[in-house]
């Protein structure tokens, strides 16, 4: 029987480093609909353990599906070393997709450059199906018009898409091949509201604290709101810049409640219940990204889809994939990228409007279900 293999930097138990959170969570998300297609899943993580340690290959029995964990060298600060260390890493996936992707099977990827030329080398080997999880044109996010052409090309090669837009689904699938679209993680638990229970209007930001995404002017626009409201950050840094994005923003929060107005806290990078929990408490959520920015052509910000899953209103930046997608019209829009345009649009939200973002999400869960199984047939 053919079965699925579905190929990300998945992070099972919190031990390997596997990118960002929010891209964590759609491949749960994006798992947990392939297991229910009924043909067996195997899923290939390619992560480092967090701790830098060396690790044997790792193939093991989770719930529902089999994961293959690759072997890792240790980590080291030699130049060489570290060089080697990514070669080895770079072959063990191209030996563990070799062993695990048979004639007849479907290869889910989770689109990512780093999977381009081991997916295009086994392509010359084995006779599968290639989908591809497509959430963002990586070359305009890092600014490399140089390697665009080659990184849509390689899209375009694929069989069958899994598209976070759209906008995405028009720009690249122009051969009309067999896709869905998913805008992010439509799970909505039933739950119950709760507060912080000082009588204010909480705003968050959760996300990557790369300026282009609109921490910085997300935590500026509480200079522009009266007191009764409190903005909070909930970030994680990028790569490189990580540890200077994470203090840029604690002094930036420091500078703008000087200024007098509403209170904006850094409340760090939460994960798993302790985010829900965190983020069920707010009444607002605030999805600011430049819309100069080339990868907004075609993204859509995952941050909106977790808001409304806590039954948040949403605040967001008016940008084509956001406007004319599904959720478009529950959205309250601004239209510059400032802090007071924010403001301003926080101010018009009505908390007691009986909205129930929760019931919205349900109903594009079933829909995207459908529309997986129809790819995958």
């Amino acid at each position: 029987m053919s079965k699925i293999v579905y190929l990300g930097h998945y992070d099972i138990d919190g031990q390997r480093a596997a990118g960002s959170p929010a891209a964590g969570t759609m491949l749960r998300y994006i798992l947990s609909v392939l297991m229910k297609t009924g043909k067996p899943v195997t899923v290939i993580s390619h992560t480092y353990p967090k701790d830098g340690a060396a690790a044997p290959r790792e193939c093991r029995r989770e719930d529902g599906y089999d994961l293959v964990l690759p072997a890792t060298l240790r980590k080291s600060r030699n130049p060489l070393m570290r060089w080697l260390r990514e070669q080895h890493h770079r072959r063990e996936l191209e030996r563990m997709l070799e062993e695990q992707v048979q004639d007849g099977d479907t290869l889910v990827v989770y689109h990512s450059l780093l999977f381009m030329r081991a997916v295009q080398r086994l392509r010359k080997r084995r006779d599968f199906r290639l989908v591809l999880q497509t959430c963002e044109i990586y070359s305009d996010v890092i600014g490399d018009t140089a390697g665009r052409a080659a990184e849509i090309a390689y899209i375009q090669t694929a069989d069958a898409y899994i598209f976070a837009s759209d906008m995405m689904e028009k720009m690249l699938n122009t051969a009309h091949k067999p896709y869905a679209v998913c805008l992010g993680t439509y799970n909505a638990a039933e739950s119950v509201k709760d507060s912080f229970g000082d009588g204010k209007v909480h705003c968050v930001y959760a996300g990557t604290l790369e300026p282009r995404k609109g921490a910085l002017v997300a935590a500026s626009a509480a200079a522009f709101l009266p007191e009764n409201y409190h903005i909070h950050i909930l970030g994680f840094g990028v790569g490189n810049n990580a540890e200077a994005e994470v203090d840029g923003m604690r002094a930036h929060v420091q500078a703008v409640n000087a200024e007098g107005g509403a209170t904006v806290t850094y409340d760090g990078c939460l994960r798993g219940e302790e985010y829900t929990q965190f983020v069920q408490k707010c009444d607002i959520g605030l999805s600011p990204q430049d819309p100069e920015a080339a990868f907004n052509a075609t993204s859509f910000p995952s941050k909106i889809l977790s808001y409304m899953a806590s039954g948040l209103r949403v605040v967001s930046i008016r940008i084509p994939s956001i406007d004319t997608s599904a959720l478009g019209k529950y959205m309250y829009f601004y239209e510059e990228q400032t802090p007071k345009a924010i403001a301003d649009a926080v101010l018009q939200v009505d908390v007691t409007d009986g909205y129930n973002g929760q019931a919205v999400l349900r109903q594009l869960n079933e829909q995207f279900h459908r529309a997986l199984c129809e790819v995958l047939a």
